[in-house]
């Protein structure tokens, strides 16, 4: 049928009494639902529920390698912070599923505005943070983070309301505004 499976197998020997080889038997496991499992959870170990972006475990692992001495070539980086204002607002005026709708709106317009090289994470609430490989320079920066701001001036639809949201963002830039993932969070 084509469909592919997880195994396990095991193989041992027959022999005679005396030592002789006579054959073998070899045991296969399906093992496919236990490995789908434990890709599952590891999976939500380090990703947000509701997004499905790197939650805030994901993220300080990918700052702490960034930052480690002799694990990279330690090339400047820089990080954002982004704030949706009025996120209390939707959800006390048209429910949480309404605004967790919006997040996952925002989280994937938000994705779709950065480079391959980046790393958009949720760390909770409406709170998102940008990891961006190579970038020092705070005209480029500031480049990025218009960009993402302005991914947001469109209204996002949920069920028959039209939102509108606005972000407010901070960059800290590695090595000069702190040389740990700690600091620069």
């Amino acid at each position: 049928t084509g469909q592919v499976f997880s195994v396990e197998d095991s193989a041992a020997p027959i022999v005679t009494e005396t030592g002789e080889q006579l054959g073998g038997v070899i045991v296969f496991h399906d093992v496919t639902e236990q490995r789908t499992l434990a890709e599952r959870m590891a999976f939500m170990a380090h990703h947000d529920p509701l997004t499905g972006l790197p939650n805030r475990t994901l993220l300080l692992d990918r700052l702490t390698a960034f930052t480690r001495p002799g694990t990279r070539s330690r090339a400047e980086f820089a990080i954002a912070f982004l704030d949706l204002d009025g996120f209390k607002a939707v959800n006390d005026t048209l429910g949480h599923s309404a605004g967790d709708e919006l997040l996952r709106q925002v989280a994937g317009r938000l994705q779709g505005a950065l480079r391959d090289s980046d790393t958009i994470s949720r760390i909770g609430g409406d709170e998102f943070v940008f990891l961006m490989a190579d970038l020092q320079d705070a005209h480029k920066a500031h480049r990025v983070t218009t960009t993402l701001i302005s991914v947001l001036e469109r209204p996002f639809r949920v069920g028959t309301d039209d939102i509108c949201v606005t972000g407010s963002v901070g960059v800290a830039f590695y090595p000069q505004d702190g040389l740990t993932a700690d600091d620069l969070m």
